[in-house]
Protein backbone atom coordinates (compact mmCIF):
# COMPACT_ATOMS: atom_id res chain seq x y z
CA UNK A 1 0.00 0.00 0.00
CA UNK A 2 1.54 3.60 -0.93
CA UNK A 3 0.57 6.66 1.46
CA UNK A 4 1.59 10.34 1.33
CA UNK A 5 1.15 12.18 4.75
CA UNK A 6 1.17 16.04 3.97
CA UNK A 7 2.17 18.74 5.95
CA UNK A 8 3.10 22.35 5.94
CA UNK A 9 5.99 23.81 8.24
CA UNK A 10 7.36 27.45 7.88
CA UNK A 11 6.04 27.62 4.13
CA UNK A 12 7.68 24.11 3.40
CA UNK A 13 5.04 21.75 1.92
CA UNK A 14 6.40 18.23 2.75
CA UNK A 15 5.54 15.61 1.45
CA UNK A 16 6.11 12.16 3.20
CA UNK A 17 5.69 9.12 1.19
CA UNK A 18 5.82 5.46 2.46
CA UNK A 19 5.09 1.53 1.37
CA UNK A 20 5.35 0.55 -2.34
CA UNK A 21 5.20 2.97 -5.02
CA UNK A 22 5.45 -0.11 -7.81
CA UNK A 23 3.56 0.04 -11.03
CA UNK A 24 0.84 -2.39 -9.06
CA UNK A 25 0.70 -0.62 -6.21
CA UNK A 26 0.66 3.22 -7.87
CA UNK A 27 -1.64 5.62 -6.13
CA UNK A 28 -2.42 9.27 -8.06
CA UNK A 29 0.88 10.51 -6.46
CA UNK A 30 0.25 14.29 -8.82
CA UNK A 31 -3.09 14.63 -7.57
CA UNK A 32 -1.99 13.74 -3.83
CA UNK A 33 0.96 16.57 -3.88
CA UNK A 34 0.34 19.20 -6.74
CA UNK A 35 -2.74 20.21 -5.10
CA UNK A 36 -0.97 21.37 -2.25
CA UNK A 37 1.67 23.80 -3.99
CA UNK A 38 1.08 27.13 -4.00
CA UNK A 39 3.82 29.27 -6.11
CA UNK A 40 6.78 30.44 -3.93
CA UNK A 41 6.92 27.26 -1.94
CA UNK A 42 9.23 25.23 -0.84
CA UNK A 43 8.30 21.81 -2.13
CA UNK A 44 9.72 18.90 -0.10
CA UNK A 45 9.82 15.06 -1.12
CA UNK A 46 10.59 12.67 1.74
CA UNK A 47 11.08 8.87 0.98
CA UNK A 48 12.21 7.78 4.04
CA UNK A 49 9.28 5.41 3.71
CA UNK A 50 8.83 3.73 0.50
CA UNK A 51 10.12 0.27 0.92
CA UNK A 52 9.83 -0.88 -2.89
CA UNK A 53 9.62 1.01 -6.08
CA UNK A 54 10.14 0.65 -9.65
CA UNK A 55 10.58 3.10 -12.57
CA UNK A 56 6.86 4.01 -12.15
CA UNK A 57 7.75 6.04 -9.75
CA UNK A 58 10.53 7.81 -11.15
CA UNK A 59 8.14 8.84 -14.12
CA UNK A 60 5.52 10.04 -11.77
CA UNK A 61 8.23 11.79 -9.94
CA UNK A 62 9.58 13.47 -13.20
CA UNK A 63 5.32 14.26 -14.13
CA UNK A 64 5.17 15.64 -10.43
CA UNK A 65 8.79 17.89 -10.98
CA UNK A 66 7.90 19.21 -14.28
CA UNK A 67 4.07 20.54 -13.14
CA UNK A 68 6.07 22.42 -10.46
CA UNK A 69 9.29 23.61 -11.57
CA UNK A 70 7.48 26.90 -13.05
CA UNK A 71 5.55 27.50 -9.65
CA UNK A 72 8.20 26.51 -7.02
CA UNK A 73 11.09 27.73 -5.88
CA UNK A 74 12.73 24.97 -4.84
CA UNK A 75 12.08 21.16 -4.95
CA UNK A 76 14.11 18.78 -2.45
CA UNK A 77 14.17 15.07 -2.81
CA UNK A 78 15.10 13.52 0.74
CA UNK A 79 15.95 9.93 2.22
CA UNK A 80 15.64 8.79 -1.18
CA UNK A 81 16.55 4.87 -0.59
CA UNK A 82 19.53 3.34 -2.42
CA UNK A 83 17.15 1.93 -5.34
CA UNK A 84 15.92 5.62 -5.99
CA UNK A 85 19.32 6.64 -7.01
CA UNK A 86 20.03 3.42 -8.77
CA UNK A 87 16.88 4.02 -11.36
CA UNK A 88 17.64 7.48 -11.55
CA UNK A 89 21.35 6.29 -13.28
CA UNK A 90 19.42 3.55 -14.81
CA UNK A 91 16.87 5.96 -16.53
CA UNK A 92 19.71 8.48 -17.12
CA UNK A 93 16.98 11.11 -14.89
CA UNK A 94 19.49 12.47 -12.82
CA UNK A 95 20.87 15.23 -14.68
CA UNK A 96 17.09 15.87 -15.81
CA UNK A 97 16.13 16.24 -12.41
CA UNK A 98 19.36 18.48 -11.93
CA UNK A 99 18.75 20.71 -15.10
CA UNK A 100 15.18 21.77 -13.72
CA UNK A 101 16.90 22.30 -10.00
CA UNK A 102 15.41 19.86 -8.54
CA UNK A 103 17.67 19.57 -5.36
CA UNK A 104 18.91 15.61 -4.30
CA UNK A 105 19.98 15.67 -0.60
CA UNK A 106 22.87 14.00 0.30
CA UNK A 107 22.53 12.23 3.37
CA UNK A 108 24.45 14.83 6.04
CA UNK A 109 22.75 17.73 4.23
CA UNK A 110 18.97 16.05 4.73
CA UNK A 111 18.65 17.98 8.33
CA UNK A 112 19.44 21.17 6.79
CA UNK A 113 16.53 20.77 4.03
CA UNK A 114 14.02 19.16 6.66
Amino acid sequence: MSHVDYREILGKQIFALSGDFTYKRRIDLAGHTIPYIKPGDRVVFDLGGVTHLDSTFIAEMVLIVRNLQNVTSRISIISAPEKFERLLEVTNTRDHFYKIGVELAEPELERKVA
